[in-house]
């Protein structure tokens, strides 16, 4: 935290009149009037907070955690701890909480500590004018931000865009008031519990803060190959949550709802049901699917009741799963890795869009692809896409953003779109083992491609300058990989280790050492040895 030299003296002042107890004690435990309250840091950002009351200690005593640099300084009436992201003061009498980040500015703010009520154990804190809440579970509300809402939740964990994230591990109900009742103050009662307890994590973005989360509640192992294919509802992993059964289009939609809320609970490996056929229509369905090709865990009773047409959406579906496998794995990795969801909603992506912090129908599908799913008879609607320069993936059409586009897809397309700047591993021929690569330029791009058998990561890189284009692939595994560039104006030469690569009429006789331009986009097929970093150069 960067403090002016004059409050410097002054704090100086201030604090010399403290009693000091431990330099470095991560935390501490207080008998209060009612009760006893605790605190602990699990490290510089994430600590717990813990209040019971009368004589039964429901409070778990701080753990045997790893060390924390943290800073305590104590008087008769607070506590104060000092870590390099944050400084919080408890009130020792009342157990009230107060967080500063590093930039000083107070982003938790408890006007008196928690309480207990006829209904269980809660706490109200003061809510900024601009702070929008997130997460909180698998429910249906048609916008990401919460605020203005009553949710009552058994998945009792919040995103602020204050910076920071809240998760209550003691099991039951609550209901948070997000600014609902007065507008400058949200309140969450832990129903029927004689406990209050809470992690606090300090991110300051949602993706810092799902991080953080990782420490506290293990996440499921990655996926595997094989379940990216449609299992049978016994083989779902037991991590694993189901979406709403979506029946008819209104059930559709709140499932995208659902999928939306639930990657930003915390909740990491979504379950589409796709067992639709008895109930629904077959436009429905053919929807349901779409959504399902992006969904990290599908099941479906299988073999079952079907129609030649539901038949033949499953199998178009299966083959979908599997062009997106490698980037699907990729992305899988970071699950156990890192505690980041697979479906990203668009404010885990994008925390400074104010407007994309409304949309709940919307989901990006790891950095580089947003997915708008149909969720209509006549298969239009309106999509936002953030800031960037965005490519309609089905039709290569380019598209500003920070705008809603309207658009209509055909009932076998759902609406993607690629972020300029993006590489895409997409399986074209698993028997042949071709894999293409599609970028997307002008900006610099890289993609670090999981490789299962090998546990390791080939890396995709894409390097533009004025009129040229650097791609390097450095391979884990010898494979043949087909280069897809979108936009590029016509290509003069492609080379490597300074060998011009010779063109191909078109893709039918494209080989491996060729290259071919259909339209706007170039394709360069190349076979690349493991351990062996190939380079291309295009120029234009």
């Amino acid at each position: 935290m960067i403090i002016s030299p004059r409050v410097a003296a002054a704090s100086v002042l201030v604090w010399a009149k403290l009693i000091a107890a431990s330099a470095s004690t991560p935390a501490a435990e207080v008998e209060l009037a009612d009760g006893r309250g605790v605190a602990e840091w699990l490290s510089p950002s994430t600590f717990r907070i813990c209040r019971d009351w009368g004589e039964n200690r429901r409070c778990a005593g701080p753990s045997a955690q790893p060390e924390v640099r943290v800073s305590r300084i104590e008087t008769d009436t607070k506590i104060r701890f000092e870590t390099r992201y944050l400084r919080v003061e408890l009130d020792k009498h009342t157990w009230a909480v107060q967080v500063w980040n590093r930039e000083g500015v107070c982003i938790l703010d408890e006007p008196e500590g928690p309480r207990q009520t006829s209904t269980g154990a809660s706490v109200r804190r003061r809510a900024d004018l601009k702070e929008r809440f997130y997460g909180l579970g698998v429910h249906t509300e048609a916008s990401v931000n919460l605020r203005g809402n009553v949710i009552d939740s058994d998945r009792p964990f919040l995103i602020s865009s204050r910076g920071y994230g809240v998760y209550h591990p003691q099991p039951g109900r609550y209901v948070f008031d997000l600014a609902a009742s007065r507008p400058g103050e949200w309140r969450v009662t832990a129903l029927n519990q004689p406990v209050f307890e809470y992690w606090f994590y300090y991110g300051p973005t949602p993706k810092e803060i799902l991080e953080e989360h990782r420490e506290v509640e293990t996440p499921p192992p990655p996926l595997k190959r094989w379940q990216l294919g449609i299992l049978q509802p016994n083989q779902q992993p037991r991590a694993g949550w189901r979406l709403p059964v979506p029946k008819d289009w209104e059930g559709l939609r709140t499932s995208v709802f659902a999928l939306v809320h639930g990657s930003l609970s915390g909740l990491l490996l979504p379950v589409l049901d796709l067992d639709l056929h008895d109930t629904a229509s077959l436009l429905v369905f053919r929807r349901a699917a779409q959504l399902a090709s992006l969904v990290p865990i599908v099941v479906s009773r299988i073999p079952g009741p079907q129609t030649m047409e539901t038949a033949d959406i499953l199998v178009h579906l299966r083959w979908l799963r599997q062009r997106w496998a490698h980037f699907f794995l990729s992305y899988a990795d970071e699950i156990a890795g890192r505690g980041l969801p697979i479906i990203r909603p668009l404010p885990l992506q994008f925390p400074l869009d104010e407007q994309a912090a409304n949309v709940a129908d919307q989901f990006m599908i790891g950095d580089e692809v947003l997915a708008a799913p149909v969720y209509g008879p006549n298969g239009c609607r309106k999509a936002y896409l953030p800031m960037g320069i965005w490519t309609e993936w089905h039709t290569n059409r380019v598209h500003q953003g920070r705008r809603y586009v309207e658009l209509c897809a055909s009932e076998d397309e759902m609406p993607l779109f690629v972020k300029n700047g993006s590489i895409i591993p997409i399986e074209s021929d698993q028997e042949l083992g071709l894999l293409e690569v599609h970028y997307f330029p002008r900006l610099a791009g890289e993609f670090f491609l999981f490789e299962p058998d090998v546990n390791d990561y080939t890396q995709l890189h894409a390097a533009p300058a004025l009129d040229s284009l650097r791609l390097e692939i450095q391979s884990k595994v010898t494979r043949t990989y087909e280069w897809v560039l979108h936009h590029v104006s016509r290509v003069r030469q492609v080379t490597s280790d300074g060998k011009s690569l010779a063109p191909s009429p078109n893709r039918a006789a494209l080989a491996d050492g060729n290259w071919t331009q259909e339209g706007q986009d170039l394709r360069v097929r190349v076979r690349v040895r493991a351990g062996r970093p190939y380079v291309l150069y295009v120029t234009f």
